[in-house]
Order: structure tokens, then C-alpha cells, then sequence
């Protein structure tokens, strides 16, 4: 398939994914190339083979494969612009639950459509599902079937994602690596998926990072324990009160101890059955807010006083004197960012933007300033690191640090997980909590957006690199909330 390669691309843990415009259609479309040919194989059947077998009003739940080829181990499908990790990280959980439920509802219906047709996706998480926004309805598409098998037979591979895994699971995994075993544990395909769902739908209204430690809690079905360790860590994450549903909560813990082990048993559960029915107040679903926000510099709401580009002077200056105090190599670093100024941003369509792309009206060069001065902040380490190393584009690639609260154990927390009297309040007796950096690698390319009638469109698009998604989709709000700010 013949194309125009606009410069995007993302690196996963078995594939590249570039994204590039057809040149006939002039849609945007995404190649995926992989690393090892087993999963190409596999992911290859699945869309040859396995999609056939469901019928076509139900195939909107997966991607529309367009083109493959064998040699070079790569597929091509449509691109869908909407990652539903970045609407759970814009307001740390998605907070209307009719919206949530729709998503798990058509969520849960995708995966027992696969088992119908006896194939388990075990690697169920919020990255691995898209949001094709068609309108006013909002479908979800799962994507990445590196890691599906056999549902009906018991399995032995190692698949998954550690943050979505059982606590068990997670271990055997370990221990495999550590060659303290030979083979993992069997375990149930199918059981996998239902597990991983109830870690989706916490996922869903929380967007938090959940330990092994905090799932053991709910496998030994120490219920408000883990209520309590949950909304703690939500209130020392991001510094508000967590605010859910009793009904939803229930459903998430049933999952993850383990009393709903199958797709049936999530649909008769209270709230399932609520939703399908329609008892929820009259409670509309927000229109989907577009994540390609426009900020205008005239009648904006952005404060009063002072106009952009004083703002912007007044945040570089700060960067700069923040350069010249940390810098290892100064003169070099000034001479990189002089340079780097002096290029001009690729031009694409505004249709040609990524979900998640923030578009405002300022000049390159005032964007560019505001962009440095955020990545400073409480970063010095950026002005060792070479962030203007790209020639061919305005792109940015840096090492952030997000800083994010862990609640670990202490010793005694096996121990106190056996008295059936252990209740929230002892919840300080086993954990302790700490401020933890996780290092978060990107890159965030300024382009200029083709508007008749405005020239000082610009987006920045961010592209993950290295570190957890969850941190990564939470720093690029923040950037996102600062850059509006201006």
C-alpha cells in the first residue's frame, strides 16, 4: 500500500507501528511491523482466519486489516485516532459511570465474542483498546492479538501485562525468569481474560497503578481493606477524593477475588443488569470532548491581564536562567537549541492528527518557548540530555521524571492477612506510603496545522517511548493542562 510516512511512530514491546496517509484514499492508516515472526503468525491468523468466523455486525469490534506482508513480517489496518488510556488519564478516571459502563459493556461483548469462537485475547488493558468516534456513538476496538490462544484449553504461556495480571500469575512469571521453575503454573485462558477485565474496569475509574501486594488484599477477599487501599492511594496520587459507585466497586472486587470467574457471571452481576436495563437516573453521557482542543489567544478563559506571548517571556526567561545554572555544556546546549529554533515545523491536515494532540493557535517559535519551559520544571536533568538532536523535524525527545505515591508493605503483612478481623484501619499497621520518580522517555514533535484562513495553528504531538503508559499518559495531560495555561 503506497503512502506518504508522516514521521509517527510507536514503539511496542513486539512491533513498530508507523502511521502514514494513503495516498488514494488519503486516510490515515497505521503499519505495524514486528519484531519475531511468531507473532506476526500469530496476530496474522487471528485477522485472517479467526474474524471470519464472527459476523460482520459484530466485527466493528476490531481493526480492519488492509494489507500484510510476509517478507517483511508487517500489517496494515485503519488508524483510529482515540486511545481510551488517554479519556481514563484526562480526569484520572473516567468519571461518569454510564460512560464507563458503556465502554466495559462493549468490552465484555468483544471478548465473549472471541471465546465463542475459542480464542482468549490475554492481554486485556486500556492501551490495547481504541475509541472509534463515529458521530454520537463511541465504539470501542481492541486491538494487539500478540499474545491470544486457544480459550478452551489450558495454557502454560507466559502472556499478559503484569499491572493487569493475576498476583499469581505475576509470581510464576518471575520465577520462570529467575529459572526457579521450569513452566508456569496451568491456568484458565478464559479465566485470565475475566481477570484482566475486572483490572480494565478499575482501570476505568480510577486510572491508578495497582501492585501485586494491593491485589493479594482482594484475593484473600479482605473486602474494605482493599476499598480503603485503593481510595488512599487514588487521594495520594492526585490529591482528590475518589468518588465511586458502590455497585461498581463491588463488581471490581468480585473479579479480583476471584468469586466472578467467567464472562456470564459479570453480565448477572447488579450493576451489569442495571445498565442493560437502563435504572440509572436520566444521566446523559457528555458529548466526547475532542482531544484536539482549540486555545485561542482572543476571547479565551485562560486568565486575565496578560496576553500569550507576555506569559511566554516570562516562562523562558526562567528556562534560560535555569540552562545557564545547570547545564553541563553550556555554549554546546545553546548552540543545539539556536539551531533547533531556526527549523521549520512539518506541515500536515488537521485529520492527520493522533488522538491526544493538543491544537492551539501560537506561533512556532512562542510554542516552543512555553513547551522547554514546562519540561524544565522540576527536570533539570533535560538540559543534560540531547533533546534537540532531530535534523528533520521539530521533535523533541526527552527523559521526564512523574513523580507518584507507592503504599508498600511492611513485614508483618502476610501475618495480619490471615486474621479474619483485619479490617481498613489496620491498613496502617502493613503499609507504609512513599513518594516514588518513574522515568518516563518521549518525544513531542511541533507541527504546523493546514487551516484555511489561520496560519498559527500548531499541535504538539506525543509519542511514548520507554517508562509505564499510565505515568506516561498522565504527564502528557499535565503538559497538555500547562501549555492551555498560556
Amino acid at each position: 500500500m503506497e503512502g506518504q510516512d508522516n514521521n509517527n511512530q510507536i514503539e511496542g514491546g513486539q512491533s513498530i507501528v508507523t502511521i502514514f496517509t494513503n495516498s488514494t484514499t488519503k486516510k490515515l492508516c497505521c503499519k505495524k511491523k514486528f519484531t519475531h515472526a511468531d507473532d506476526y503468525q500469530r496476530e496474522k491468523i487471528f485477522y485472517l482466519e479467526n474474524t471470519q468466523k464472527i459476523k460482520n455486525k459484530q466485527r466493528d469490534y476490531f481493526l480492519k486489516l488492509l494489507e500484510l506482508d510476509d517478507d517483511n513480517h508487517e500489517l496494515v489496518f485503519e488508524k483510529i485516532n482515540h486511545y481510551l488510556s488517554a479519556e481514563c488519564s484526562r480526569n484520572k478516571g473516567i468519571t461518569c459511570l454510564k460512560q464507563i459502563m458503556t465502554y466495559f459493556d462493549q468490552t465484555v461483548s468483544a471478548i465473549k465474542i472471541l471465546h465463542e469462537i475459542n480464542v482468549s485475547h490475554c492481554d486485556i488493558k486500556a492501551d490495547n483498546i481504541l475509541i472509534n468516534d463515529k458521530g454520537d456513538q463511541r465504539n470501542i476496538v481492541i486491538i494487539d492479538f500478540g499474545h491470544c490462544q486457544q480459550a478452551n484449553q489450558m495454557s502454560q504461556k507466559c502472556c499478559g501485562t503484569l499491572n493487569y495480571n493475576p498476583p499469581d500469575f505475576n509470581i510464576s512469571i518471575e520465577k520462570l525468569k529467575q529459572n526457579i521453575i521450569q513452566q508456569i503454573e496451568l491456568y484458565n485462558p478464559q479465566e485470565l481474560d475475566v481477570y484482566q477485565l475486572g483490572m480494565l474496569l478499575l482501570t476505568m475509574a480510577t486510572y491508578l497503578h495497582i501492585s501485586d501486594n494491593c491485589k493479594i488484599v482482594a484475593k484473600n477477599q479482605k473486602e474494605q481493606l482493599f476499598k480503603t487501599w485503593i481510595e488512599r492511594l487514588y487521594l495520594q496520587a492526585y490529591q482528590k477524593q475518589l468518588q465511586w459507585d458502590r455497585q461498581l466497586f463491588n463488581l471490581i472486587y468480585q473479579i479480583l477475588s476471584f468469586q466472578i470467574k467467567d464472562i456470564n457471571q459479570i453480565q448477572n452481576h447488579e450493576l451489569y443488569q442495571s445498565y442493560l436495563q437502563f435504572k440509572f437516573d436520566k444521566e446523559q453521557v457528555p458529548e466526547y470532548e475532542d482531544m484536539q482542543q482549540i486555545f485561542k489567544e482572543e476571547g479565551s478563559n485562560r486568565g486575565e491581564g496578560e496576553n500569550t506571548s507576555l506569559k511566554v517571556f516570562k516562562a523562558y526567561s526562567n528556562y534560560q536562567k535555569l540552562m545557564e545554572g545547570y547545564a553541563q555544556n553550556f555554549e554546546q546546549l545553546k548552540e543545539s537549541q539556536d539551531k533547533f529554533f531556526n527549523q521549520y515545523p512539518r506541515k500536515i491536515e488537521r485529520n492527520e492528527l493522533i488522538g491526544g494532540s493538543v491544537l492551539v493557535e501560537m506561533s512556532t517559535q512562542d510554542l516552543l518557548k512555553a513547551l522547554l519551559s514546562i519540561l524544565a520544571e522540576n527536570n533539570n536533568e533535560i538540559f543534560d540530555q540531547n533533546i534537540f538532536s532531530n535534523k528533520d523535524s521539530l521533535t523533541l525527545q526527552v527523559e521526564l521524571i512523574y513523580q507518584t505515591v507507592e503504599i508498600t508493605l511492611k513485614d508483618n503483612f502476610e501475618k495480619i492477612l490471615e486474621d479474619d478481623d483485619v479490617d481498613d484501619e489496620d491498613l496502617d499497621k502493613i503499609t507504609q506510603s512513599e513518594k516514588v520518580d518513574k522515568k518516563i522517555k518521549m518525544s513531542i514533535e511541533i507541527v504546523s496545522v493546514c487551516e484555511q484562513g489561520n496560519e498559527n495553528l500548531r499541535s504538539l504531538i506525543f509519542q511514548h517511548i520507554n517508562g509505564e503508559t499510565i505515568y506516561y499518559f498522565n504527564l502528557v495531560q499535565q503538559i497538555k493542562e500547562k501549555i492551555c495555561e498560556f
